[in-house]
């Protein structure tokens, strides 16, 4: 009878233990918090891997929402509108748009610099080539540079796809890229066309008057634009060669 009894008293003392060790355990967990914001599309990708999800659930008890947003678009809206409370982050894709969300009057906690990518041309292999004829394109160890002065004149001139041995290409050289009053991408671009237009040096005050006609002759041929990175490196792959020649996106998109 003893040693019953005391397996039973063993077996409660037991059970007392695992259930106070679970109530330790999980009144010592932390809390899931959950966390809203906008977010640019070309980091659509990171938010969406399982590995990312898991890694700030169980390391950080993170939950990561988002809506997408271009970086000048969501800089805008939040800061215009006096709307932070609305959202825990903002994730825009450079610098540029930081200072712009603080000089609207925006503010924020922390700010950092998670990665950096830096700004390419997509095209397909018979656009490279006839680049290539033309001296805009070089390659050097299996890595294609773009002279961006010679294409700033193409583009500018209005040059025909046909032109440089092209006829199935409808219309003029261009690279085509997100909207730039919007996306990061698109504004990045704009400015490097500028420079091209300027010598290859960086416009400044004293020398926009003579770019700033050409860049407006250039953009104000284009119809509707993109206003996500991702969006449109979407249809890239989707519409071919026809509809997006060359496009102006991120390093980062073709991983």
């Amino acid at each position: 009878m003893k040693k019953g009894k005391w397996a039973g008293l063993a077996i409660v003392l037991a059970v007392i233990l695992i259930a106070g060790a679970y109530v330790f355990f999980k009144n010592n967990q932390p809390q899931k918090v959950e966390l809203s914001g906008l977010l640019g599309g070309e980091k659509i990708g990171l938010f969406e891997s399982q590995d990312f999800r898991q890694h700030m659930d169980r390391g950080f008890a993170l939950r990561m929402n988002y809506r997408k947003a271009g970086s000048f678009a969501m800089v805008e809206e939040t800061a215009k509108n006096k709307n932070e409370a609305s959202y825990d982050y903002l994730f825009p894709a450079s610098q540029l748009a930081a200072q712009y969300y603080k000089k609207l009057g925006g503010s924020s906690l922390q700010e950092d610099i998670i990665f950096n990518s830096p700004i390419v041309l997509y095209s397909r292999k018979p656009v490279v080539d006839a680049l290539k004829k033309q001296g805009i394109v070089t390659e050097r160890n299996a890595i294609l540079y773009v002279n961006m002065e010679k294409l700033a004149t193409l583009i500018a001139d209005g040059t025909s796809w046909s032109k440089i041995g092209l006829p199935q290409l409808y219309g003029n050289i261009f690279v085509d890229t997100t909207d730039p009053k919007a996306s990061n991408s698109g504004n990045i671009f704009l400015g490097l066309l500028a420079n091209a237009l300027n010598g290859n040096k960086v416009v400044t005050g004293e020398s926009l008057p003579a770019v700033l006609p050409k860049i407006m002759a250039i953009y104000q041929q284009i119809g509707n634009m993109q206003t996500s990175s991702s969006d449109m490196f979407s249809q890239f792959f989707k519409l071919g060669m026809g509809s997006y020649p060359i496009i102006a996106g991120y390093e980062n998109q073709i991983l």
